[in-house]
């Protein structure tokens, strides 16, 4: 559980150690007078980075979605900093979106972390937003160097990163609640109830109606979990187990790629 002490502790220490790892942050953004007041009337945009290397056919690129094409461009200016090694239909969809609404598109898979940072920071980035937390090809070095003034995590990792240089985890009350006993090293932003931190966009090439249930001409019901096995820890299996032994004749379908 997240909720461990030995949990929490692993990750504020693999923090610390990263930091001395990923080296002096950059020379913090000298303020210009335009930045008094950026995203307000008569003002400057307020640009808005998000990095991920999930922007292709990944589930985080649905949920990624409806704040690329929902930004209001007369106040927000995003900047997506794509650093995936694939493209597919999804990544144009996504570029589209980001394009119109006035943001702009980079493509920095090949930059490394220091290269992606001095990139981020020659945009005066207000506020970075990393998408991917502690899973495959993140880029929390770059985060680590400190690109931005304010630097948030999201989506990706519904845990602590541990880095300290990032300040926010974007969160709801049924994730992590109020009374949660967990610790973090970012400061948690709670979307208000009922809306939940995840905002899904289907993929629009889904079929826009859903077959009969197989359970009603099977006779059971069949459960899936499509998922990594680092997932599956004991207390979920104990939990699968509950569920299958209430729900008479069912079976449950487990995919992984490991």
């Amino acid at each position: 559980s997240g909720e461990h002490t030995e949990v929490c502790e692993a990750h504020s220490a693999w923090g610390n150690r990263f930091a001395k790892l990923a080296g002096p942050p950059l020379k913090p953004r000298r303020a210009i007078k335009s930045d008094s007041g950026a995203g307000t009337p008569g003002r400057r945009r307020l640009v808005v980075g998000y990095v991920s290397p999930d922007m292709y056919t990944h589930s985080v690129s649905y949920f990624a979605h409806a704040p690329l094409r929902s930004h209001d461009k007369s106040s927000v200016k995003c900047i997506v900093y794509n650093v995936s090694k694939f493209n597919d239909a999804q990544t144009k969809r996504l570029q589209k979106s980001t394009l119109e609404s006035g943001g702009e598109w980079r493509d920095c898979a090949t930059l490394n972390e220091r290269e992606l940072a001095e990139c981020i920071r020659g945009d005066s980035v207000d506020i970075l937003i990393e998408l991917t937390g502690h899973t495959a090809n993140n880029r929390l070095e770059t985060l680590a160097l400190e690109p931005a003034p304010v630097q948030i995590t999201w989506i990706g990792y519904p845990n602590s990163t541990g880095v300290r240089s990032i300040g926010y985890r974007i969160t709801d009350e049924l994730c992590d609640p109020l009374n949660t006993t967990q610790t973090f090293t970012e400061q948690l932003i709670r979307m208000p109830a009922p809306y939940s931190f995840l905002c899904y966009t289907p993929n629009p090439e889904a079929p826009e109606c859903v077959a009969e249930a197989p359970c009603l001409s099977q006779g059971h019901v069949t459960f899936g979990c499509f998922n990594t096995l680092a997932k599956v820890t004991a207390d979920v299996r104990a939990c699968w187990a509950r569920v299958l032994l209430a729900t008479p004749m069912s079976r449950l379908i487990f995919k992984s790629k490991a």
